[in-house]
C-alpha cells in the first residue's frame, strides 16, 4: 500500500480542471484508525492495510463502493452523492469500532 501523505495534491476531475485552466487541485486525504480515505483519479477510495472484516465490506457495498484490484482499494466515482456516502460510511465504521 502506498504510504499516506496528506501533503500530496491530486487532480479530482482532470477534464473539468483543464477546461478551467487549473492543473492541480489540492484534495485532503483522511487517515483514521485502520484505513485511509483518498480522492484520486476522480474516485473516492477507501484503502485498508489488510482485508477488512465482512461488516466493513458489507457497508461499502451497500453504498455502491466496489473493490478495485488494480488500485487495491474500495472505490466509487466522485460525485456529490459519493461524498455524502463517504461521511455516512465514516459514521458507521466508527459505530463498529465502538462495539
Amino acid at each position: 500500500m502506498e504510504d499516506f501523505n496528506p501533503d500530496k495534491n491530486y487532480v479530482v476531475n482532470k477534464n473539468m480542471a483543464m477546461r478551467k485552466g487549473v492543473t492541480n487541485i489540492p484534495v485532503p486525504e483522511e487517515k483514521t484508525d485502520g484505513f485511509y480515505i483518498a480522492i484520486r483519479e476522480n474516485r473516492i477510495q477507501f484503502i485498508f492495510p489488510e482485508k477488512p472484516a465482512i461488516e466493513y465490506r458489507d457497508i461499502l457495498k451497500k453504498y455502491s463502493f466496489k473493490w478495485s484490484p488494480t488500485r487495491k482499494a474500495w472505490v466509487r466515482k466522485l460525485t456529490q452523492n459519493a461524498l455524502g456516502a463517504k461521511e455516512e460510511i465514516k459514521k458507521l465504521f466508527e459505530q463498529l469500532r465502538r462495539k
